[in-house]
């Protein structure tokens, strides 16, 4: 029997049917983009999908969360590797005794690619690998030179315009500063080939753009809050400030937990935030029996909120009773805080020392959840 080459028709069909894999996948937006660009781009001979994260604390509870984390996503992008019927490799496994957890992955569309490919990346020969991974050449040339410009590095006004311009998600490499503009002509092929290939996908990252703006404008604002002794608000717990505020919850005190053996005045062990609504302008409102019921109102509301948002992050886990967030009521509004926080009193008691990491790894996690949760709500 003779078999017949593909038809224009077929491989156009079963290009449409793999975009659609991907854009309806799990992945992350980014890694969405890498594949789709592999499969749309000429130049595009191979990509590289992983992810890291370098973990700060003592915590064994952090450390097991992204090794579960990242051993789900790095099985996800093997699955559609395989869907996809690209060669791949693992290059960098997964280990859960290193300070940085991590794993990578490379693919290409045939054996015979991905084998230079890899190569490329064992023997650290970063112009051949820039050059499969399509990115332009001036770049590749000028990658880890100081002609380098990150577009982290890009002066804001610059970032603006091409944010305005949708271009920001589509930007995969290191730019030159001699071929900048050049080298956004070739960003703008790929977000055209992109929009009229993936709209699906397309829309995706652009709306990943329009939330990062909105956590961006809040942790400037916050950024210059300062309490009524001129302190910020502390780091470790900025983020969660920013998250809060950005599901609508009126954020007016924190902490994020003081292990401070010499601490000059009493702080707490463990991170909290407090919520609390918007108080009537009339003064002395809280003896108007109609104002104080309208901001306990208020306050319930958000309480109603928080306590659905709790009761979805707890969902199928097994966590233990004293590290459970809840909600504790505080004049008109409350508290989001650890079960336990209110036993922490001696920060030089070993096992309270303990607790109290985590506690702070618990309401890193509750972050972590609604930052997620915020990428995806319309």
């Amino acid at each position: 029997m003779e078999l017949r080459p593909p038809t224009l028709q077929n491989v156009q069909e079963n290009m449409e049917e793999s975009i659609k894999l991907i854009e309806t996948s799990a992945l992350e937006s980014n890694q969405k983009l890498e594949l789709t660009l592999l499969l749309l781009s000429d130049k595009k001979q191979g990509i590289q999908l992983g992810d890291s994260r370098i973990i700060q604390s003592e915590s064994v509870e952090e450390r097991r969360h992204w090794f579960k984390k990242f051993s789900a996503e790095l099985t996800h992008i093997l699955k559609v590797l395989k869907e996809l019927r690209l060669e791949h490799q693992i290059v960098k496994n997964l280990s859960e005794e290193e300070d940085i957890v991590s794993f990578s992955v490379l693919a290409s569309k045939d054996k015979k690619t991905l084998q230079k490919f890899y190569e490329a990346d064992r023997t650290e020969n970063d112009k051949t690998f820039g050059l499969m991974a399509g990115f332009p050449e001036t770049a590749v040339e000028a990658y880890g030179t100081s002609n380098a410009l990150n577009k982290e590095e890009l002066l804001p006004e610059t970032i603006d315009k091409l944010r305005a311009e949708n271009l920001w998600p589509f930007i995969l490499f290191t730019f030159s500063q001699e071929h900048f503009q050049a080298e956004l002509e070739f960003v703008r092929r790929n977000k055209k080939l992109v929009e009229e290939k993936a709209p699906r996908l397309s829309r995706e990252l652009l709306k990943e753009q329009e939330k990062g703006l909105e956590l961006d404008a809040l942790r400037e604002k916050f950024e210059k809050v300062v309490d009524s002794k001129g302190e910020p608000i502390d780091r470790g717990i900025m983020e969660t400030i920013v998250i809060f505020n950005a599901f609508g919850f009126p954020t007016s005190q924190s902490c994020e937990g003081h292990i401070d053996l010499h601490q000059e005045r009493p702080r707490s062990m463990a991170p909290w935030v407090e919520i609390y609504p918007e108080e009537s302008e009339q003064e002395n409102w809280e003896k108007n029996r109609k104002l104080r019921n309208e901001v306990k109102a208020e306050r319930d509301k958000y309480l109603s909120k928080m306590a659905n948002l709790l009761y979805e992050f707890y969902a199928d886990q097994n966590v233990s009773e004293d590290v459970r967030l809840t909600t504790s009521l505080s004049d008109h509004g409350f508290r989001v805080q650890s079960k336990g926080l209110n036993i922490l009193l001696d920060p030089e008691n070993k096992d309270q020392q303990e607790r109290a990491k985590r506690y702070k790894w618990e309401m890193e996690r509750f972050t972590l959840f609604l930052e997620g949760k915020f990428k995806k709500v319309p």
